[in-house]
């Protein structure tokens, strides 16, 4: 009876040690990996999956330290990153805690309603029904988890917009939907850094004076609606549609954004630069735009350019 109880005793010690070795010592995979957890999956379905896809064999051990951790009362789903140096119980603490893996969206300045559709569709972002309008998007690095709906990604988008604007000052006389329009225009027009101070300046000085901006993007936009790329050059009858973007038609801001603006972009609007000029053109020698302060000196400028070209 004593032999029995000793081996009793030494088998119930190794198993206690065999399971604190599995839970809190054991490193549960060789390099690491992404675990995806289905919405609504039962604590049985989640330890069976722990033991498929790491070096746990048995369900039995994620199972009970899921009861013991009290994860029963608390199922999260979504994926969760595998760490080498990680643990049974690291990775039950993790999922326990809703501490999802991120993945990256990177909304590339200036893109346009099909692209950012593409971009979206190329996610893992779960499809819902969602309008782009309703939504303040702009160029920057965003992350979202696997599974999550596009409207909710697009509401965190428009959060940070709002925070960021919550912070900054507004430039005298303008809306910030007038500022993001402005910046979708600097977005498409401009190519760098200096030539997006002296294109806003432009625009800030011609509504001041009531002109019509005669932004050749807003042409392109009237044309387009941002669905498609527009794969030829404007010609003269295109300065002449009838449409509420065209700003060769109709003075003031287009009625909405015609791209999305990047983050850097709208810091540069915001910068709210001054200049004597009203007047520009693209320069494809320098890859960049030459300013001019009247119609007179634009004129002049743009025939030697041309005499030149």
């Amino acid at each position: 009876k004593k032999n029995k109880l000793r081996i009793f005793i030494y088998f119930f010690l190794f198993m206690i040690l065999l399971y604190f070795y599995n839970v809190f010592i054991k490193n549960i995979v060789d390099e690491e990996k992404i675990i995806y957890i289905e919405e609504n999956s039962n604590l049985k379905k989640i330890s069976n999956l722990i033991a498929e896809k790491t070096n746990i064999k048995t369900y039995i051990f994620p199972y009970s330290i899921s009861i013991i951790t009290g994860y029963e009362k608390k199922l999260n789903y979504g994926e969760f990153l595998i760490k080498k140096e990680y643990s049974l119980f690291d990775l039950i603490k993790k999922i326990k805690n809703g501490d999802s893996y991120k993945r990256k969206i990177t909304i590339v300045e200036g893109i346009e309603k099909y692209q950012f559709t593409e971009l979206i569709n190329s996610s893992l972002l779960k499809k819902d029904n969602y309008n782009i309008k309703d939504y303040n998007i702009i160029g920057e690095t965003f992350y979202y988890y696997k599974g999550q709906k596009v409207s909710s990604f697009l509401k965190n988008i428009d959060d940070f917009t709002t925070n960021f604007f919550s912070n900054v000052e507004i430039i005298e006389d303008f809306t910030i939907n007038d500022i993001l329009i402005i910046s979708s225009l600097v977005e498409k027009e401009g190519k760098n850094e200096y030539d997006k101070k002296l294109i806003y300046s432009v625009i800030y000085n011609r509504l001041k004076k009531n002109m019509k901006l005669d932004i050749d993007a807003t042409v392109i936009y009237s044309i387009t609606k941002g669905e498609y790329k527009l794969n030829r050059k404007l010609n003269y009858n295109d300065l002449k549609i009838k449409d509420s973007y065209n700003t060769y038609k109709n003075k003031g801001l287009p009625p909405g954004l015609i791209c999305i603006p990047g983050l850097n972009t709208i810091k540069i609007v915001l910068e709210n630069h001054k200049s004597p000029y009203f007047y520009y053109f693209f320069d494809k020698n320098k890859n960049s735009h030459i300013f001019s302060k009247n119609y007179k000196e634009h004129t002049y400028k743009l025939k030697q350019y041309r005499k030149n070209d």
